[in-house]
C-alpha cells in the first residue's frame, strides 16, 4: 500500500472547449397540429432559437459579487435583516473547523484520517448490524427480543451472544465517525443560537429564555429546546475509504469527460443529470474540478408530523452528485443534514442553516482529507456546492427573495414585474396589460413572451448592493420592490470559487410547479370556485364545465381508472369529486391532471379550452423526463410559450378584474426549458427526493410524547447506517437482488419470473386460443411452458393474461399492457403470456391494439393516443416477439367517446412519466418485495 502523501498534487490547466446552449445547433421545432387548431389558439410564438439565457461573462465565478470582498470594504446596513444576514455570512466566510462546534475526536479524524481500509466485521458484529439496520424502524424492544431468540437457538454458533443495543450504536459511531451537533434554540422556534446569538440567553424575537428556568436556580444550564446538525465531513470520509463507496464516487468525473467529449467530437449532447448543464460545465472549466473532488447539493422542506395537531418540522438533506443518478436518490445515499424542531415556522432560517453552511465552508477553506479506497492513498477532497433547493414557499428564506406575490417576484428572478390589482396587496404575473386599468402599478407594457431573461451575475450584486445601502426603512421597501430582494442568501458565506453563486444555485422546482401549483390552479377555473370580481360574471366564463353532475361523474371516471393503473404508478389517484380538498398528493395530481385528464378532461371541457390544456401536457411530457435532447427543449419551449400566451387570451382576457387568474406558476413555466440548457433536466432537482425522506423519517418516529427529539435521534441513525451500509455492503440485505424459486433469467437484463405452468402444455388446448396456432406455424412448437411475468431491465414487471387471470380479486390492477418496438415502429399491446422457443429464446405472446386515430392525436396536440382494444377473436391481432422488444410497462385506459369519434370503443395510452421514476426514486429496498410478489 502507498504511504499517504503530504499535499495533494498541482492541479493541472483544464483543457479549453466551448459551452455553448445548443441551442443554435437545434432544429427549429415545427408545432405538428392541424391549421385548425392553430387558428384557435393564436399566432405561434417565435422561433425557438430564440431561447436566450443572459448569464455573467465577468470570468471567474464571484468576482462581480461584492460579498467575496474584504468585509471591511462593505459598510454595514442599516436595515436590521440585512444586517443580520451579513453578520452570519461574515462568519461562514471566515469558517475554520477549529472554530465549529465539533468534538476533538471528530476534529482529529477530519484532519488525520485512517490510512488504512475498514477491517473485516467478526461473525458477531455482522450479525448484530444486520439485525440492528432490520430493526432500525421498530422500537428498541424488538431488537432486544430478536437477539435473544438468536442467542437462544444459535447458542453453539455465537457462545458468547450477539452485541447489546448500547454496544452495537457504540460500534457504529466508531466505525463511522458520523456525530450529531446540538445547537440551542428559542422554545417558539424563532431562531437558533448561533453566530452574533450564540452568547444570547434569551431570544431576540420573543423573548422567552433560552434554558430551562428551574435548571437555573440550580446553577445547571439545560436548553429549553435544541436543533440537530449531523456535519458533512465525517460522512464523506466514511463513503471514501469504503471500496463500493469509493468505487461509485468516479461516476461524476467519468460522466464528465463524456459530456466533453461529444461536444468536441460533434456537439451532440442529450441533457441527461445535472453536470451537462452550462452553469457546472463553466464551473468546471475555470477550476478543473478532479476525480478527487466532490459535487453536492442540499435541500430543505418543512414537514407536519401529525395531521391533528400543531407539529412543524424542518429537515434538510444533502446530496452528492458525484453518485450515478440511478442510485443518487436511494435512501441510504441521501445523507440527513439537519433537523429543526417545532412546533412552529422558523422565524430566521439563517440561524439554523448556519451550522451546516459553517461546516461546509470551513472544509472548502481547508479541504478534506479522507482515505480512497481505490486510489490507497489519502487524497485532499475539495467539496463543490452547486444546488440549493426548497418549495416556492420555503425557498425564500433560502435565496433572499420576496415572496412570489411581490411586484419582482419571479423564481428565477427575471426583470418581469407583475401586475397590482386594485385592493389587493399582491402583484399576479399577467404578462399582458389590461385594456382598461386604474392604477399605475398594473399600467406598464406587454412582456414578451419569447423573451426569456436570466439575470447576470452582475445585475444580481449590484441590485443586491442597492439594498443593503438602504438608508432607511422606505428606501429599503422601495428598493426591494423595485430588485425582488430582501437580503443576501447565506449561500453566499460560501467560497465563491468552489461554488456556483446565487442566484445560479437556486432552480425551479418541478413537483411543486407542475403537480400541484398548475393543477389547483386550473381545476379552479373550470369548477368556478375562483374568485369572481363584482364587475364580472360568472355567466361569461365559457370554460366552466366541470360542475354538478358532470363533476361527480368526472370523478367516477377518475375512480374507476385506478383499476387499470399498475403498481408502477404507485398511488392511485382518489375521487377528486369527494377528495380534492382532502391533501391530494403531488403523485395523485401527475396521473390526474397530466396523465388520465387528456382523455377524460376531453369528454367535459369545451374543444378549444381542451386543445389549450394539451399544449402543457405535451411540455410536461418532455420537462419531466430524465433524458432530454436539444430538440426537445426547443419543442417544449414553443408549447410553454403557447400554452401561456393562449392562457391570458382565453381566460385572462387583458381584464383588470381578472388579473388574479395569472398566478405566479404560469410565468414560472416559462423558465423551465431555458433551465434545463443552465442546470439538466429538472428531475434531478426536484423536492420528491426530499419529500420522500421527509416521509420516511417521519415514519419512524415511535416516541409521540417527544417526537421532535426522536425525530433528530433517527436522522442521526439514518447517517450512520447508510454510511454502514455503503462501508460493509454484506450487512445490507436490501442490497443483495434475490431471484425467487423458478425465475429464468433471458438475457439483457430480462428475467421470466413465475407464476409459470408446471409443465409444458399443448398449444392445441383451448386456453391457448388463436394463439396456439400462431405458435405452431411460426415457432414450430406444440408445447409450450408459459410464465406469468418479466422483469425488464428499467426493473419494470410486466405481467400478463394467463397470470392476471388466476386471480380473482376485482380489486387486482391491470398490470399487462406494454409499449413494444417492432422494426423501429411504436406499438402497445396485451401480453398473453411468455415462454421459451426450442433455441431457449424468450419469446412473448402479445395482442396488438388497433392504430393510433390520428386525428384526435394531432387535435391533442401530439398526447392522446387513442386505438381500437385487441380482438382476441381475430388471429391477425396476435404477434410472437422477442421479450427484447418490450420497452415499458403502460396502463390503457378506456377513453369516454364523443359523437365525432370512430365506432367501437377507444382507448388511450397512459405512461409512467421520468419525474418519479421507480429506477430513482423508489427505494431498492422495494425490489425484492416486488420479484417475490405471487
Amino acid at each position: 500500500m502507498q504511504s499517504p502523501s503530504p499535499s495533494p498534487p498541482p492541479r493541472s490547466p483544464s483543457p479549453s472547449f466551448s459551452v455553448t446552449s445548443d441551442v443554435d445547433e437545434a432544429q427549429s421545432i415545427r408545432a405538428a397540429t392541424p391549421d385548425s387548431v392553430q387558428e384557435e389558439l393564436g399566432p405561434r410564438p417565435e422561433s425557438p432559437v430564440g431561447i436566450s439565457v443572459i448569464e455573467n461573462t465577468s470570468g471567474r465565478p464571484g468576482e462581480a459579487d461584492p460579498t467575496t470582498e474584504d468585509q471591511e470594504s462593505v459598510p454595514d446596513s442599516r436595515i436590521e435583516g440585512v444586517r443580520l444576514a451579513d453578520s452570519f455570512i461574515k462568519h461562514i466566510r471566515e469558517a475554520t473547523l477549529d472554530g465549529d462546534k465539533l468534538t476533538a475526536a471528530t476534529l482529529k479524524a477530519l484532519r488525520e484520517p485512517t490510512t488504512t481500509p475498514y477491517p473485516p466485521l467478526s461473525d458477531v458484529e455482522q450479525l448484530s448490524l444486520k439485525l440492528y439496520i432490520d430493526c432500525s424502524g421498530a422500537s428498541e424492544s424488538v431488537y432486544s427480543r430478536v437477539k435473544q431468540t438468536v442467542e437462544i437457538e444459535l447458542a453453539e454458533k455465537y457462545p458468547c451472544g450477539l452485541l447489546s443495543l448500547y454496544k452495537v450504536r457504540a460500534l457504529v459511531e466508531k466505525i463511522t465517525g458520523v456525530v450529531a451537533v446540538q445547537d440551542d434554540m428559542c422554545i417558539n422556534s424563532c431562531h437558533a443560537f448561533t453566530g452574533d446569538w450564540a452568547t444570547l440567553d434569551k431570544c431576540t424575537i420573543c423573548d422567552a429564555p433560552r434554558y430551562n428556568t428551574k435548571a437555573l436556580q440550580s446553577n445547571k444550564k439545560i436548553p429549553q429546546q435544541q436543533m440537530c446538525t449531523i456535519p458533512l465531513g465525517p460522512q464523506i470520509q466514511a463513503i471514501r475509504r469504503s471500496e463500493p463507496g469509493s468505487e461509485a464516487l468516479k461516476y461524476r468525473s467519468q460522466k464528465v469527460e463524456q459530456i466533453l467529449k461529444n461536444i468536441q467530437e460533434d456537439g451532440d449532447l442529450a441533457y441527461d443529470d445535472v453536470f451537462c448543464g452550462k452553469d457546472f460545465l463553466e464551473l468546471h472549466q475555470r477550476h478543473n474540478i478532479t476525480k478527487d473532488d466532490i459535487v453536492v447539493g442540499f435541500s430543505i422542506d418543512g414537514a407536519q408530523l401529525y395531521q391533528d395537531k400543531k407539529s412543524d418540522a424542518w429537515i434538510a438533506i444533502w446530496i452528492i452528485y458525484d453518485y450515478d443518478p440511478a442510485t443518487r436518490y436511494k435512501r441510504k445515499h441521501i445523507l440527513p443534514a439537519l433537523v429543526i424542531p417545532g412546533p412552529n415556522k422558523p422565524k430566521n432560517l439563517d440561524s439554523f442553516l448556519f451550522r451546516s453552511f459553517y461546516h461546509l465552508s470551513a472544509l472548502q477553506r481547508e479541504g478534506l482529507k479522507a482515505f480512497d479506497y481505490c486510489q490507497q492513498i489519502i487524497i485532499n477532497t475539495h467539496l463543490y456546492f452547486i444546488l440549493a433547493t426548497a418549495d416556492a414557499v420555503g425557498l425564500v428564506d433560502v435565496d433572499g427573495r420576496v415572496g412570489h406575490h411581490g411586484a419582482q417576484g419571479c423564481r428565477v428572478g427575471c426583470p418581469m414585474k407583475g401586475r397590482h390589482k386594485p385592493g389587493s396587496g399582491h402583484y399576479y404575473a399577467a404578462h399582458l396589460k389590461p385594456a382598461t386599468t386604474t392604477i399605475v402599478t398594473c399600467d406598464h407594457a406587454d412582456y414578451d413572451f419569447n423573451n426569456i431573461v436570466r439575470p447576470s451575475l452582475d445585475q444580481y450584486c449590484s441590485d443586491l448592493e442597492k439594498v443593503r445601502l438602504s438608508q432607511n426603512q422606505t428606501a429599503y421597501e422601495q428598493n426591494r420592490m423595485a430588485t425582488g430582494i430582501c437580503k443576501p442568501s447565506i449561500v453566499s458565506g460560501l467560497n465563491p470559487e468552489m461554488t456556483l453563486q446565487p442566484p445560479r444555485c437556486f432552480t425551479v422546482d418541478l413537483m411543486h410547479l407542475f403537480y400541484n401549483n398548475v393543477p389547483v390552479l386550473f381545476l379552479a377555473l373550470w369548477r368556478g370556485n375562483i374568485r369572481c370580481e363584482n364587475t364580472d360574471t360568472k355567466d361569461a366564463w365559457f370554460w366552466v364545465s366541470l360542475t354538478g353532475k358532470d363533476w361527480e361523474q368526472h370523478g367516477l371516471d377518475v375512480a374507476n381508472a385506478g383499476q387499470f393503473l399498475p403498481s408502477l404508478f404507485h398511488r392511485v389517484p382518489r375521487n377528486p369529486a369527494l377528495k380534492i380538498s382532502s391533501s391530494y398528493k403531488c403523485t395523485e395530481y401527475n396521473t390526474y391532471f397530466y396523465k388520465l385528464g387528456r382523455g377524460l378532461f376531453r369528454k367535459y371541457l369545451p374543444l378549444n379550452v381542451w386543445k389549450h390544456y394539451c399544449l402543457l401536457v405535451h411540455a410536461v411530457d418532455i420537462l419531466a423526463q430524465r433524458s432530454i435532447t436539444p430538440a426537445q427543449i426547443t419543442d417544449a419551449h414553443v408549447h410553454i410559450v403557447r400554452f401561456v400566451a393562449g392562457f391570458e387570451t382565453l381566460y385572462y382576457q387583458r381584464r383588470e378584474d381578472r388579473v388574479h387568474f395569472c398566478r405566479p406558476a404560469l410565468h414560472t413555466l416559462l423558465h423551465t426549458p431555458s433551465e434545463v440548457f443552465r442546470i439538466g433536466p429538472g428531475a434531478y432537482a426536484t423536492q420528491y427526493t426530499m419529500e420522500n425522506i421527509i416521509g420516511d423519517l417521519g415514519g419512524e418516529i415511535r416516541q409521540h410524547a417527544t417526537p421532535f427529539a426522536n425525530l433528530k435521534q433517527i436522522a442521526l441513525r439514518r447517517c450512520q447506517i447508510n454510511a454502514i451500509k455503503v462501508i460493509y455492503p454484506e450487512v445490507d440485505l436490501d442490497a443483495k437482488i434475490r431471484l425467487p424459486r423458478g425465475s429464468k433469467d433471458a438475457g439483457n437484463g430480462y428475467v421470466l419470473l413465475g407464476p409459470k405452468a408446471p409443465r409444458a402444455e399443448s398449444t392445441h388446448s383451448p386456453s391457448f386460443g388463436a394463439v396456439g396456432a400462431l405458435i405452431r406455424s411460426q415457432v414450430g412448437m406444440d408445447f409450450v411452458r408459459r410464465y406469468g411475468r418479466i422483469s425488464l431491465p428499467n426493473r419494470q414487471y410486466v405481467r400478463s393474461l394467463y397470470s392476471e387471470s388466476r386471480y380473482t380479486l376485482k380489486s387486482r390492477r391491470v398490470s399487462r399492457m406494454a409499449k413494444i418496438n417492432i422494426n423501429g415502429q411504436t406499438q402497445f399491446g396485451e401480453v398473453q403470456f411468455y415462454f421459451f422457443n426450442s433455441e431457449l429464446q424468450a419469446k412473448v405472446a402479445i395482442a396488438l391494439f388497433g392504430p393510433r386515430i390520428d386525428s384526435i392525436y394531432y387535435e391533442s396536440s401530439q398526447t392522446l393516443w387513442a386505438c381500437t382494444y385487441p380482438d382476441h377473436t381475430n388471429p391477425e391481432h396476435f404477434r410472437i416477439i422477442s421479450v427484447t422488444d418490450i420497452v415499458s410497462l403502460v396502463s390503457m385506459q378506456p377513453l369516454p367517446k364523443l359523437e365525432t369519434d370512430p365506432p367501437g370503443d377507444l382507448w388511450f395510452v397512459v405512461e409512467k412519466s421520468g419525474l418519479e421514476d421507480t429506477e430513482i426514486f423508489t427505494p431498492l429496498e422495494l425490489l425484492n418485495e416486488h420479484l417475490n410478489e405471487t
